[in-house]
């Protein structure tokens, strides 16, 4: 199953010692396809609201992929509509 993710704007920042703790950030995978493993780009940390701790996303295998093949084309069709 994929959702399209809308355009975010990516920064870098320096962590933190204590950001390293931080229970509430989940070490996303981002890949270049949904082929994963060689395609491993970097990991995001995603902040996650309290009621759905890193565990969560964890146990779901939740990743970024960058290029789901046949997902954008999709999505362009739709807009033109």
């Amino acid at each position: 199953m994929f959702s399209v993710m809308p355009v975010c704007n990516c920064r870098s920042l320096p962590v933190k010692d204590d950001a390293r703790d931080d229970k509430s950030i989940y070490q996303c995978p981002v890949y270049r396809t949904e082929m994963r493993g060689a395609t491993y780009i970097f990991t995001a940390q995603l902040k996650t609201p309290a009621k759905h701790p890193p565990r969560k996303w964890i146990i779901g295998g939740v990743a970024v992929l960058l290029d789901v093949e046949g997902i954008s084309d999709e999505v362009k069709t739709e807009a033109k509509k």
